[in-house]
């Protein structure tokens, strides 16, 4: 089971998303707990949603290894897949913007996706990881948190980081049973 961070919506009421198994996904009214949504997206169980800042778009990662962008004001409708991890969704981190997504993968792929039309960047020449301000980081890989895995680690070690809103801490969950807290980066 995955659980979205609450998003207010225009008209004041907040939606929650929650992945379950078998693909299926749910939607609930955060104040009233009644089922706005639900419907089943892929084949295997959802890992991770994330609303984008604007709370015009839903991010849905997969055990499928896609990331489904569904579109919010339209009854939660199917805007594109986004296509090309090589296993399944594990974190994934809109843009402040809600222009950009940054999704990882069991594999330890780190892919970034431009909302508009659907499309992966994969320029060399652009610059979508160095200079796009995240609204969150999630992600266990990347500049902000370089510094977050103990000496002779390796990628299963870490099992959840979340930056604050600030940008200036990083708080991380591991194997060990710690919860560490870090400048970042």
């Amino acid at each position: 089971v995955a659980i979205s961070p609450p998003i207010e919506m225009t008209g004041g009421h907040t939606h929650i998303a929650v992945g379950l198994s078998g693909g299926a996904m749910a939607v609930y009214d955060e104040e009233t707990f009644e089922q706005i949504k639900f419907a089943i997206h892929c084949k295997e169980d959802i890992d991770e949603l994330k609303y984008a800042p604007n709370a015009k778009y839903l991010a849905v990662g997969s055990h499928d290894n896609y990331v489904d962008l569904l579109d919010v004001a339209n009854d939660y409708a199917m805007l594109c897949r986004l296509a090309g991890h090589s296993s399944y969704i594990k974190h994934i981190d809109w843009s402040a913007d809600s222009r950009v997504i940054q999704s990882v993968c069991g594999g330890y792929e780190v892919l970034y996706w431009n909302v508009a039309t659907g499309r992966q960047f994969r320029s060399t020449h652009d610059s979508v990881e160095s200079d796009t301000i995240w609204a969150d980081w999630t992600s266990s890989l990347g500049f902000p948190v370089m510094g977050i895995y103990p000496p002779d680690a390796d990628g299963t070690d870490v099992n959840a980081v979340h930056r604050t809103r600030d940008g200036r801490l990083i708080a991380v969950a591991d194997d060990f049973g710690a919860i560490s807290l870090f400048c970042a980066p």
